[in-house]
């Protein structure tokens, strides 16, 4: 288990480290380069670590760690970019001629013909 675990962070921290922009993009990062190399560096080390060494389970207890890292990562993005994202999306549904779509101060989208 240890061993697949290990490839597939290799995988991963190659993919982030190599076309950085375009793995954050997929993983929904938007443009957050650095955060994206930083992890892709973390999954390189983890993944030799799980590979090569036989003490394995020091290396699994720093793949939670940073499982950990991408969850409060991802809790972040989705707090902070959601609600932009969210209206844009609605914005665009309403945009129609025949219609004008403001914001509320509440932030829901009001439709006023």
């Amino acid at each position: 288990m240890a061993s697949i675990i290990g490839w597939i962070s290799l995988g991963m921290g190659f993919a982030l480290t190599l076309a950085t922009l375009r793995s954050a993009a997929l993983l929904g990062w938007g443009t957050r380069g650095r955060l994206a190399r930083a992890i892709g560096a973390s999954d390189l080390i983890v993944g030799l670590g799980l590979l090569l060494d036989r003490r394995r389970s020091r290396w699994m207890v720093a793949r939670a760690v940073l499982n950990a890292v991408l969850a409060a990562s991802y809790a972040r993005v989705l707090a902070v970019e959601t609600p932009r994202q969210t209206r844009a999306r609605r914005s665009r549904l309403h945009d129609r001629p025949d219609h004008l779509v403001a914001a509320s101060s509440e932030g829901r989208d009001l439709v006023v013909r």
